[in-house]
């Protein structure tokens, strides 16, 4: 078609996959973030910053491995915040990721405990890193096993352990 005499194209593309559900910004909207599957998202919006909301159904009690990975080449200063919320909203674990996290090894290898039932994952950045409006890449994993309580902080709270029973804490 022609517009003042030239002609133009204009064409778009996607790829499939599971994305992030914008717009949201709280985990009453959270994006679905099924076990063992991967979903992309950004941290991009109209504002300074952007929280990106994802919710984690887990079957069972046991260690929660989160993989956020992103571009390389984005610098050493901070270019994420990771944390991850039990169903009542209290947090239960908060990570800075600098540039050099970007392969996503550094927060897959600690030990996030969760017990049974939806916990959330909020990846956070701002217009001021470098990370603003480049994708990432984000997959939770659990390997059930029998787990510590997490902000029990008191003895009333304690974790059961049992004769011959292993408990991952």
């Amino acid at each position: 078609r022609a517009v003042g005499g030239r002609p133009y194209s204009l064409g778009s593309a996607s790829r499939p996959g599971v994305g992030e559900r914008l717009g949201t910004g709280k985990s009453s909207g959270a994006t679905p973030l099924t076990v063992d599957r991967r979903v992309l998202g950004s941290a991009l919006a109209a504002s300074w910053g952007d929280d990106g909301w994802f919710a984690v159904d887990v079957a069972q009690a046991g260690r929660l491995v989160v993989d956020l990975q992103f571009p390389s080449g984005l610098g050493t200063g901070q270019q994420y915040v990771l944390e991850v919320y039990d169903a009542e909203g209290n947090e239960l674990y908060s990570f800075d990721l600098s540039g050099a996290d970007y392969a996503g090894g550094s927060v897959r290898g600690l030990g996030t405990f969760v017990d049974a039932g939806r916990v959330f994952v909020k990846v956070s950045g701002s217009s001021s890193q470098a990370s603003w409006g480049r994708t990432y890449s984000l997959m939770a994993a659990l390997r059930p096993g029998v787990v510590e309580t997490l902000g029990n902080g008191k003895s009333s709270g304690a974790t059961p352990l049992t004769v011959d029973r292993r408990v991952l804490g």
